[in-house]
């Protein structure tokens, strides 16, 4: 058997804080796929909100939801007073008549009712003659034990973005915290630009954060709270069926199972970094990464075969790319680092 087959492909997603009581996408409606789409043409750039600390006292902005609604253009951002990622932010937004062109007065969303939390961008859904606005507190490393009850009461899901967390200055990914209220999380990746956007990464990460911690409480049995390990399988479930859940998708993708969506990823069995397989779940988690899927199928459709991408010039999308970032940097001014 030179191939392992396992399902990799989940929607990553940030969780809204309750779900809905009516299924949030319409059953007898079949997403669009992307060749049905039709082609943006004529299109132009208008600044939504400017970044005016000395006007409004909004020192940072982050995160947009575009939604048409009734005629009108709905925008939502993130704003907030303090720092990044800090207690006190807010979800606020504006209204355009014009397509964008021009906006209305900034409002306010919602704010936090817990000063310890902030409330961070989110989506619109348009449905139904109302428009829904769905906003949490970002990440959730600071949830109480009350509101993490809550959640759980609720029937939420929870999605942790574990490497980001521990980095940009979030605390402790609550990884351990949701699983003593019974919520199993779902994992994601949050800011592609300085972190691994690949799913082993961050199955390693919650892996290697939640046995380390309590690995360090048993060095102390008398006072540290020591529940169960997580295993290999537990980690490969939160990147793969917990992220469908998250999304209201799991009857749909996120395991390979008779009657879903044909989305499957195929791993190398005989690569070097993990030959021979012994524990095929243990070696998803613990020893591959990217360089070792092999194939990808989206609704039975290859977009990956043997290594290669399909219908996709790769040397041309890079040579763009580049060519875009140069133009990028021209324009901003800035001269990147050189080694």
């Amino acid at each position: 058997m030179n191939k392992l087959t396992c399902l990799l492909l989940a929607p990553f997603a940030l969780s809204p804080l309750v779900h809905a009581a009516e299924p949030v996408w319409l059953s007898e409606q079949p997403v669009p796929k992307a060749a049905e789409l039709s082609e943006l043409k004529g299109v132009r750039f208008h600044v939504i909100k400017a970044n005016e600390p000395a006007k409004d006292g909004y020192k940072w902005m982050k995160g947009v939801a575009l939604a048409w609604h009734k005629g009108k253009l709905f925008a939502s951002f993130g704003h907030n007073k303090g720092a990044e990622n800090t207690s006190g932010e807010e979800a606020r937004g504006r209204i355009s008549g014009d397509g964008g062109k021009t906006w209305g007065e900034v409002f306010t969303i919602a704010t936090p009712d817990d000063p310890e939390l902030g409330i961070s961008h989110g989506v619109f859904l348009s449905r139904g003659g109302e428009l829904w606005a769905f906003h949490g507190a970002f990440h959730g490393n600071k949830l109480t034990d009350t509101e993490l009850d809550l959640l759980a009461e609720a029937g939420a899901s929870f999605t942790t973005t574990p490497e980001v967390e521990m980095q940009m200055g979030h605390g402790i990914p609550p990884i351990q915290r949701s699983l003593d209220f019974g919520i199993r999380p779902s994992l994601s990746v949050d800011v592609e630009t300085n972190q691994p956007t690949d799913m082993f990464t961050q199955m390693r990460a919650c892996f290697m954060l939640q046995r380390g911690l309590l690995n360090a409480n048993n060095l102390f049995p008398e006072t540290a709270h020591v529940p169960q390990l997580l295993t290999a399988r537990d980690v490969l479930e939160f990147a793969t069926i917990e992220g469908a859940r998250t999304n209201g998708l799991g009857d749909k993708v996120g395991s390979v199972t008779p009657g879903k969506q044909a989305d499957l990823v195929l791993l190398n069995a005989r690569a070097l970094n993990v030959a021979p397989v012994n524990d095929p779940v243990g070696a998803v988690v613990l020893g591959r990464d990217t360089s070792n899927v092999d194939s990808v199928f989206v609704e039975g459709r290859p977009l990956k075969w043997q290594g290669n991408l399909v219908g996709v010039n790769l040397e041309r999308l890079l040579d763009r790319a580049e060519a875009m970032q140069v133009a990028l940097y021209e324009r901003a001014g800035f001269t990147p680092p050189r080694s």
